[in-house]
């Protein structure tokens, strides 16, 4: 997906975010690379009646390329 939406649709970076209270999504955001920020934000979901607390998470394009470059260096070790 990140292949796609900074090579194919050249986007500069990507920002989502994961509920507080389910650590199981913000983890998968941490192991792609995404970096999560000092900001919370209250999100709506369909299944909710109120807003979600969720942390907000980014990664530009230039660090999606470092990460690959690097594990690609790692995995040459």
């Amino acid at each position: 997906m990140f292949d796609y939406m900074f090579y194919e649709v050249q986007i500069s970076g990507v920002n989502t975010g994961g509920a507080i209270a389910n650590p199981s999504s913000w983890k998968v955001m941490e192991k792609l690379g995404l970096k999560r920020t000092n900001k919370i934000n209250y999100v709506n979901y369909t299944f909710v009646d109120e807003p979600i607390k969720a942390y907000e998470y980014k990664i530009t394009k230039e660090e999606y390329l470092n990460n690959i470059n690097s594990d690609n260096a790692n995995k040459k070790l």
